[in-house]
C-alpha cells in the first residue's frame, strides 16, 4: 500500500480521523469519508486527472472539491503547516549543524524563497508565464522549515515576476513572520524586518564557487571565501537550497504536483499546491520512521477494477462500510491592512546590523579554526 498509495495503513486512519475531527467532513449518503481520502490519494499519487477518476467511480466531482475546500480552510492546514512546533523542530537541525550553531539563533523560523513550478495559464500571455523555461511555470513564493517541511506558499504568479514582487503582493494578502522572528531569504529579496537576504556583490550561487570546468577561469580546486560577505553567503546559500530540495522531492509522491499537464483552472491549481503541502507534512509526521512513502512508483494506467480494490481496503482496514480568488493559500485570518505598519528604515537597518554581527562572528570563528588547522587554504567542500 505504501508503493501505491504512499501512505501506511496507520497513517490512512490518522487522516481520516484528522478530517473527521478538524475538518468536519461526514460520510456523504453515497460516499463514506474512508472513500473520499482513498479518492484523494489515489488522485494525488497517480496523477489521474480528477475527471477520469470521476468517471471510474461514478463520483461527482463535488467529492474531490469538498475536500479541497475543507482542507484549505479549516484548521488542519494551519495545525500541519503553520504549527509553531514545526518551527521549534527546526531549529534542532540548526543546533545540530556545526557551521551555522550559534549564529542565526532561535529566532529564525525558515527560509522563504521562490521556486518555478508547472502552471497551465487561461486566457492570459502565455510568454509571460514563462521565465528561461520552454513550458509555462508560477513563481511560487514558499517558506520551509529546516527540516524539510512546507510552510505557507503564495503561488499564482507569472513565473517572470521578480521574488520580491511576489513577496510585497503576499505582503499584502497578509503574509508576515511571527513576532520576534525572522526567515532567511533568497537572492532576489531585498532587507526587511523580518527577512535577511544574503550580501550583495559577493559570491553566492554554486556556479560562483565552482566555475565552468571547460571555461577559461577553471580551477582545480575552488578559492575559498575572502571574506566574511562570502563565507555568509555560502552557508546562507546551504540553507536557503532546503526549498529547492523540498520543492524538487515533493514532486515524487505527488504527482499532481506537475499541475501544467493538466488542464485545471486557477483556484484549482492553487489548491493543488496546498493540497500537496499539507499532505506532505502530515505523512512526514505521522510517518516520522518511514521515509520510503517519497518513493514515486512507476506512472501505470490504472484501471477501475485495481483502483476500486484499492479504496475497499482501504475503507476495510478503516472498520468502516464499503475560496476567493486571493493569490494566497494560507488560510490565516484576515489582516487589517489599513492599520499595518510599514517598514521603516530603521527597522531594515537593524536586520542589516544583526546579519552583519552573524558575519563577524562567522569569519572570526573560521579564521581562528583555519590558524589552528595549520591549513592556510579550505577546499569548497570542508568549508561549508
Amino acid at each position: 500500500m505504501r508503493a501505491e498509495m504512499g501512505v501506511s495503513p496507520e497513517c490512512f486512519k490518522q487522516l481520516v480521523a484528522a478530517l473527521r475531527r478538524d475538518a468536519h467532513l461526514t460520510d456523504s449518503r453515497r460516499v463514506t469519508l474512508e472513500e473520499q481520502t482513498g479518492f484523494l490519494l489515489a488522485f494525488s499519487g497517480n496523477g489521474v486527472h480528477m475527471t477520469c477518476l470521476a468517471d471510474m467511480y461514478g463520483y461527482s466531482l463535488s467529492t474531490i472539491n469538498t475536500l479541497f475546500d475543507a482542507i484549505c480552510t479549516s484548521s488542519l492546514y494551519s495545525d500541519y503547516v503553520d504549527k509553531r512546533e514545526l518551527v521549534r523542530d527546526s531549529s534542532n537541525v540548526l543546533l545540530s549543524n556545526p557551521k551555522v550553531r550559534g549564529y542565526f539563533g532561535d529566532d529564525c523560523a525558515g527560509v522563504v524563497k521562490g521556486a518555478q513550478v508547472n502552471w497551465k495559464p487561461h486566457g492570459d500571455d502565455p510568454d509571460k508565464w514563462r521565465k528561461g523555461y520552454s513550458r509555462p511555470t508560477s513563481n511560487m513564493m514558499t517558506v520551509c522549515t529546516f527540516d524539510q517541511r512546507f510552510g505557507p506558499i503564495f503561488a499564482g504568479t507569472p513565473g517572470t515576476v521578480p521574488d520580491q514582487q511576489v513577496l510585497d503582493l503576499w505582503r499584502e494578502e497578509g503574509f508576515q513572520a511571527p513576532q520576534g522572528e525572522y526567515y532567511l531569504g533568497g537572492s532576489g529579496l531585498t532587507m526587511a524586518k523580518d527577512v535577511m537576504p544574503p550580501y550583495s556583490r559577493a559570491r553566492y550561487i554554486l556556479s560562483d564557487w565552482c566555475p565552468d570546468p571547460y571555461g577559461p577561469d577553471h580551477v582545480d580546486t575552488p578559492m575559498p571565501p575572502q571574506n566574511k560577505k562570502e563565507l555568509f553567503n555560502l552557508r546562507h546559500a546551504g540553507l536557503c537550497h532546503n526549498v529547492d530540495r523540498l520543492v524538487y522531492v515533493a514532486k515524487r509522491p505527488f504527482q499532481w504536483f506537475e499541475v501544467a499537464k493538466r488542464d485545471y483552472d486557477h483556484k484549482m491549481q492553487k489548491q493543488i499546491l496546498t493540497v500537496s503541502a499539507f499532505l506532505f507534512n502530515f505523512i512526514n509526521i505521522s510517518e516520522i520512521g518511514h521515509r520510503d512513502y517519497r518513493y514515486k512508483p512507476p506512472y501505470t494506467d490504472p484501471s477501475r477494477d485495481n483502483l476500486r480494490w484499492k479504496m475497499d481496503e482501504l475503507t476495510r482496514m478503516a472498520g468502516c462500510r464499503s475560496s476567493g480568488h486571493g493569490f494566497s493559500s494560507n488560510p490565516s485570518p484576515p489582516v487589517d491592512r489599513v492599520n499595518m505598519p510599514e517598514q521603516t528604515r530603521a527597522e531594515r537597518s537593524a536586520m542589516r546590523k544583526k546579519r552583519d554581527e552573524i558575519a563577524d562572528r562567522m569569519w572570526a570563528d573560521y579564521q581562528a579554526y583555519v590558524r589552528a588547522d595549520g591549513a592556510g587554504r579550505r577546499s569548497y567542500g570542508s568549508c561549508r
